[in-house]
């Protein structure tokens, strides 16, 4: 007597354990690859956030430095004005003192008695 076929046989349990883990694993390796894809997107996203900010920074920079130039010519024109006003200054301080001088002088004579009282001699 030939034993009959179970019609509902159970697997082997071994298999069935090797065959849950890989089910388990492709699970894994998907989950992951889309863990993967969405780290590689974020990465994307902040590495063209940096991109952007650092050219910003280079415009800051790049503006900072033409302000300072620009100030810094400014300030050597500055000292070039105030040079030139105060020589003006002084000039105008001259032609002052040589005023006064010339009104001493003319006053000084128009006050003094004339010794030559015949203008055509």
């Amino acid at each position: 007597a030939k034993p009959e076929p179970n019609p509902n046989p159970q697997p082997n349990p071994s298999l069935s354990a090797v065959l849950q883990l890989q089910k388990r694993i492709r699970q894994l390796e998907g989950s992951a690859a889309a863990q993967r894809g969405q780290f590689r997107e974020q990465f994307d996203v902040m590495r063209r956030k940096n991109e952007s900010l650092t050219r910003t920074l280079d415009d800051f920079i790049a503006r900072e430095e033409e302000l300072t130039a620009s100030f810094n010519a400014a300030k050597g024109e500055t000292a070039g004005l105030r040079v030139a006003l105060n020589n003006k200054q002084n000039q105008l301080t001259d032609a002052l003192r040589a005023e006064q001088r010339l009104r001493a002088v003319l006053a000084h004579k128009l006050l003094s008695p004339n010794p030559n009282p015949n203008p055509n001699p």
